[in-house]
């Protein structure tokens, strides 16, 4: 396994991955909204570390 950083253009490929992740723990896969913007919802700001 490797473990990248997230970047922008990977957002939809991360996607992609929960949807597939929830569907094969036989959950109905659904789009979490707080997806769509990563950065803005779950990194840190880099101008406050």
């Amino acid at each position: 396994m490797i473990i990248k950083e997230f970047e922008p253009k990977y957002r939809d490929d991360l996607i992609y991955m929960v949807l597939e992740a929830k569907n094969a723990l036989g959950r109905v896969p659904g789009l979490n909204e707080d997806l769509l913007d990563i950065q803005k919802n779950y990194l840190i700001p880099q101008n406050s570390k």
